[in-house]
């Protein structure tokens, strides 16, 4: 078939949603006719029948047939964020940075980073967005990205002066509520013209901080007729406020005594505390957090145990029963609760003891509350070690953000521990976020300044010439902090090297050593065998490992490899002996 017939024959296949069939189709092509758009059609058909696996290869092969693909990029980038995996900010990344104008890629981008809560990432290309496309929806986007980024009033003008759509509405009256301008809250929502519940809340807020005694006239018809939850938690909150416990008590039991949420459930207990009914805030206490956890932040449990500890003070009960009863939950903030309930007795055998089971039971969180607890305790040869093992063997980038940042300001004066911290960093710069750059930077800066007080004014100026190069466009007091520097670094005049790595280090990825870890016994017979031979059929691999499974197994090393940095193993398409890899690694 000509190539014209070939890509009427799939894309009509496709568009009727034929994915089965249009794979069958595509299968039953030579090598020679699956060009560039027909491996990309098959690839978006392999999602389309959960094949997901099998997309990710072709998608992976793709990349390295096509590299300047932009729509590769995003399909990539939609499994491996559908996975959960660190990579599709990179490949996200990528097709931006390959077509600045595709509208998919900068709004796949843009959402993956909100979701990661990078919004200082998102707002330029959500700005970018929105003035190729001049949709109010993208603009609605980029006011919620101002918003989380905490800069309501940037939001507002954004609204005002793009003629104030309609669907943009509720991020302005957000941004309205967080930037405190209550009077035009109350001119922008009227209560009398049935507001939706969100637009209602922020109107309760508003009446709060303006007119509380308003309050009661405009939220009880309200409650009255529509009886939403969102409301009525706002106005317990409003009661609360009011210290109107009795009725805030008297609405819970009325409206919300159903709800299984957590956060509504325990949100009376301060009522109850003030009114003395000490049973009933216990009782709550226990429903919620006993036998075993809520679904909850650990923040959130740690806060409701506490309120149960001070009730259980009240009613001169054991302490030690809540304790060790909390101990027994698998949770990092069930054991560091029990902990705390240690240490404040001195007993610091038991304390330990309950904080290490912290740590077993999640290593980031769990890990720091127990790494906290060393700190105060002043064991900080044992705190370097616990934080050394967490930053070692966190897997997910975010985390490793987060334990960095925990933990920066107690390494400061730690230089094996900074030069360790850096290495890591340097590492997950493709995949990190505007923090975990700036925590680079941070370190880089520290690692510098210990070179120049030694006189290694060269590796001082190549620290503070790579963190330049990663600085968050908005980090210019800490821009301006490494070039000066830098240039102290150059002060001196003396010779330095410019080089920023060993030569050797910059030739291909061939003249490095092949090393994949993680393979199972099965992989690394598949891959010292497909080393030897570089073309192998499904059928020679069978014999090979021991088992028909051939596709998944290379879809695991595939990605293994790939993760490794190694982009060597292909499918070459189909022969009656079944698919073909070629490998094309040293």
């Amino acid at each position: 078939m000509i190539p014209e017939q070939i890509h009427k024959k799939a894309l009509g296949l496709f568009e009727k949603g034929h994915y089965t069939e249009c794979l069958g189709f595509i299968h039953g092509l030579s090598p020679g006719e699956r060009d560039v758009p027909i491996r990309i059609l098959e690839a978006v058909s392999l999602i389309e029948t959960g094949s997901i696996d099998d997309a990710e290869v072709c998608l992976r092969d793709l990349r390295v047939t096509v590299p300047d693909s932009a729509e590769v990029c995003i399909y990539l980038g939609r499994i491996l964020k559908e996975r959960g995996d660190d990579e599709a900010r990179a490949v996200f990344s990528d097709a931006v940075c390959l077509d600045p104008d595709n509208r998919d890629g900068l709004l796949w981008y843009a959402e993956y980073v909100m979701s990661q809560e990078d919004y200082s990432a998102a707002i330029p290309v959500l700005n970018r967005l929105y003035t190729l496309s001049e949709n109010s929806r993208d603009l609605c986007r980029l006011m919620d990205a101002h918003l989380r980024n905490e800069n309501p009033e940037e939001a507002i003008q954004l609204y005002l002066h793009n003629n104030r759509p309609s669907c943009c509405r509720p991020e302005y009256l957000r941004a309205l509520s967080e930037a405190g301008r209550v009077e035009e809250i109350f001119s922008e929502i009227n209560p009398e013209k049935n507001p939706s519940d969100d637009e209602f809340v922020l109107l309760v807020r508003a009446i709060t901080g303006l007119s509380p005694e308003k309050a009661d006239s405009v939220i009880l018809p309200r409650i009255a007729r529509t009886g939403t939850i969102p409301v009525i938690v706002e106005y317990v909150r409003l009661l609360q406020v009011q210290k109107r416990d009795r009725e805030a008590a008297g609405v819970c039991s009325t409206y919300l005594s159903g709800i299984t949420d957590p956060g509504v459930r325990t949100l009376i207990c301060s009522s109850l505390l003030r009114l003395g009914e000490l049973p009933r805030a216990e009782e709550i206490y226990k429903s919620v957090l006993f036998p075993d956890p809520p679904v909850a932040s650990a923040d959130d449990i740690m806060r409701w145990l506490n309120e149960y500890l001070e009730i259980v003070r009240l009613n001169h009960q054991s302490e030690e029963d809540l304790m060790e009863k909390a101990g027994q939950v698998l949770h990092p903030s069930y054991a560091a609760f029990a902990g705390l309930c240690a240490e404040r007795t001195g007993r610091h055998d038991l304390a330990h003891q309950y904080f290490q089971k912290a740590f077993r039971s999640d290593i980031v969180k769990g890990g720091l509350l127990y790494a906290a607890y060393l700190e105060r305790t002043g064991n900080m040869r044992e705190w370097e070690k616990i934080i050394t093992y967490i930053l070692k063997n966190t897997g997910k980038v975010r985390d490793l953000e987060f334990v960095a940042a925990s933990a920066l300001e107690n390494i400061s004066e730690n230089v094996n521990l900074l030069h360790f911290l850096h290495d890591k960093f340097q590492k997950c710069l493709p995949v990190s976020s505007t923090r975990g750059k700036r925590i680079f930077c941070q370190v880089a800066g520290l690692l510098a300044s210990e070179e120049l007080k030694n006189g290694r004014y060269g590796e001082g100026m190549i620290l503070c010439l790579k963190a330049l190069a990663h600085v968050p466009a908005q980090e210019k007091k800490m821009a301006d902090h490494l070039f000066s520097l830098l240039m102290s670094c150059k002060t001196p005049g003396l010779p330095v090297r410019y080089t920023f790595d060993n030569p050797e280090q910059e030739k291909s990825n061939f003249s490095r050593s092949l090393t994949i870890p993680g393979l199972t016994s099965a992989e690394e017979a598949v891959l010292q065998y497909m080393r030897r031979h570089l073309v192998c059929s499904e059928l020679e691999l069978r014999t090979v490992c021991g088992t028909k499974r051939i596709a998944g197994l290379m879809n695991r090393l595939m990605r293994k490899t790939s993760a490794g940095g190694w982009q060597i193993l292909m499918k070459e398409g189909i022969t009656e002996s079944g698919e073909v890899y070629r490998y094309a690694g040293p």
